[in-house]
């Protein structure tokens, strides 16, 4: 399966020129299989650490959140910017009936400390329709 959507709207601020200037943070969550029963933290957990087929064999090999990362100091060239996702099966996992749920937040931050990104990328969302949601700078906990 895979997931497709252009164009992706960058913030002016982070566009020198022709070039993007920024970090590009993407990251995905989604619904992991039934086997993981994992507890927080999972760091020092067997299969979170050494060599992969011990990270296969014990279930760590595929978290359920993926992060992607990339600085572009120097700028990168690019018109037609895309957001895409493709689902990538274990060889022993059965075909998926359904499309997979996923949550995907993407985060474009200035080098410079430019203010002006957050505004931008606003104004950008909208132009071009994505459905895009704010979120709460303080989340209440309640016990």
């Amino acid at each position: 399966m895979r997931w497709r959507k252009s164009p992706y709207p960058i913030p002016q601020a982070l566009m020198h020129g022709d070039k993007f200037c920024g970090e590009i943070i993407i990251t995905a969550a989604y619904a992991p299989s039934d086997r993981i029963s994992g507890r927080v933290p999972m760091e020092g957990e067997a299969g979170q650490s050494g060599y992969e087929t011990a990270q296969v064999e014990q279930g760590g090999k595929w978290p359920p959140i993926k992060v992607h990362r990339k600085s572009f100091p120097e700028g990168t060239t690019g018109e037609n910017w895309a957001l895409q996702a493709s689902v990538f099966l274990r060889a022993f996992e059965p075909a998926l009936d359904d499309a997979l749920p996923v949550t995907i937040i993407i985060t474009l931050r200035s080098l410079d400390g430019d203010k002006n990104v957050h505004a931008d990328g606003l104004r950008a969302l909208a132009a071009t329709n994505w459905v895009h949601n704010t979120l709460p700078i303080r989340v209440p906990v309640t016990t």
